[in-house]
C-alpha cells in the first residue's frame, strides 16, 4: 500500500513541475480511430463505390481488404487487390476517383506523403551485395 502512494505521489509530482503530457498508443489509436470514424461518415462515396472504383484500376483482382486510412491528415479510403501480388488503391473520398495504385502498401504511403520508411536503402544495399 505503502509503495503504491508513493508511486501515486511521484506520478503527480513529476507532471505538477514537468507540465508534460505523457500520451499513451492507446490515446493515439483512439485518436486515429475516431478521425477515420468522421471522414468515413462526412464521405461522399461509400466504401462499396471505393471498392469499384479500385477494381477498375487492378481488373481481374480479388479484394482482400477495404477500410478508411489518414495519412498527413488526409482520409480516403484504401482497397487492398490480390492480383500479381498485393496492390493497393487509395481512392479519394469525395469524388471516388483513384489517387494511387502501388504494388506494396508502403509505396501508396511514399507516393502520397512523400514520406518512406528507409528500407529502400538498405534494399540498394542488398542488391549491391
Amino acid at each position: 500500500m505503502r509503495s503504491m502512494s508513493l508511486l501515486t505521489a511521484v506520478i503527480l509530482s513529476s507532471a505538477a513541475v514537468g507540465g508534460t503530457a505523457v500520451v499513451s498508443a492507446h490515446q493515439v489509436q483512439d485518436s486515429e480511430e475516431a478521425q477515420e470514424r468522421a471522414a468515413l461518415q462526412n464521405a461522399k462515396i461509400t466504401l462499396s463505390e471505393a471498392i469499384a472504383a479500385a477494381e477498375k484500376e487492378v481488373p481481374g483482382g480479388k479484394v482482400i481488404d477495404a477500410e478508411v486510412d489518414i495519412v498527413n491528415g488526409a482520409a480516403s479510403y484504401v482497397v487492398e487487390i490480390d492480383k500479381d501480388g498485393l496492390q493497393t488503391v487509395r481512392v479519394d473520398l469525395e469524388t471516388g476517383k483513384a489517387l494511387k495504385v502501388a504494388a506494396e502498401a508502403d509505396d501508396v504511403d511514399d507516393k502520397v506523403t512523400g514520406e518512406h520508411d528507409g528500407d529502400e536503402e538498405e534494399d540498394e544495399e542488398e542488391d549491391e551485395d
